[in-house]
């Protein structure tokens, strides 16, 4: 397949998961492997399209989040309106309940707005800005993106999100966004909890998702840490 400048992705597929704790439908917590390494290539992944100037690799750099000394960096200072996507591609992520789908992430820097997309298929069902370029988290609704708070994030940061999932069982489900900050004691400060926000499309119909950035023409100068990625039953939330 023949890709145009505007749209080349580095993608990252996910053949075989390998569920870290409890009954996770998927985890990865990226402490199996060598700093300074890609993950293209190791335990199932692939990377695609991948240029010096967008890339990712394994760093000392543990989030201040459920332990662990590494995680996956991501960078993108190409100027050209070009993407490098994280994408985890899973057939078997199939949800049959509630679950809570959560990640740490921490922005070095940000002129491209880094995102993460939830699909079903090639559709849509959640489309997150986790740090717009003007410091707020904001969220794709049916209609428009809007912010879903007025608090502003900081870079060099660790940020837990958790995205619950609670009602699966109609056609137009809604999500809940809770995130909290590193710093201000041992498990963080809760800075943004927000209820009832709506799915683009059916939160049930998960098939895979996407770490990636919107990137503006002429602009690059985006990095950030991402690590703890876990979709698991609500149940099992403590």
């Amino acid at each position: 397949m023949k890709l145009s400048k505007a749209t080349v992705v580095a993608a990252i597929m996910l053949i075989v998961v390998r569920a870290a704790c409890g009954n996770s439908i998927f985890s990865e917590n990226f402490e199996s492997y060598e700093p300074g390494s890609s993950i293209s290539r190791q335990n199932g992944f692939t990377t695609v399209d991948e240029t010096a100037k967008q890339k990712q690799s394994i760093v000392e750099a543990g989030s201040f989040f459920n332990g662990g000394s590494k995680s996956l960096f991501y960078s993108d200072k190409d100027n050209a309106p070009s993407l490098l996507n994280l994408l985890v591609v899973n057939k078997s992520i199939k949800l049959s309940e509630p679950v809570v789908f959560s990640f740490d992430y921490n922005v070095l820097t940000n002129v491209q707005n880094p995102s993460l997309t939830l699909f079903a298929g090639t559709k849509a069902i959640l489309s997150l800005n986790f740090f717009n370029v003007t410091g707020t988290v904001r969220h794709r609704s049916a209609e428009k993106l809007e912010d879903v708070a007025s608090y502003k994030l900081s870079t060099g940061l660790w940020y837990h999100v958790e995205i619950t999932m609670g009602d699966l069982s109609g056609s137009s489900d809604t999500y809940d966004l809770r995130i909290l900050e590193g710093a201000g004691g041992s498990n963080g400060t809760e800075v943004i909890n927000v209820k009832g926000l709506a799915f683009r499309n059916k939160g049930a119909a998960l098939t895979h998702f996407q770490f990636g950035t919107i990137a503006n023409a002429g602009t690059g100068g985006c990095e950030f840490y991402l690590d703890n990625i876990q979709i698991a039953p609500l149940s099992e939330q403590p």
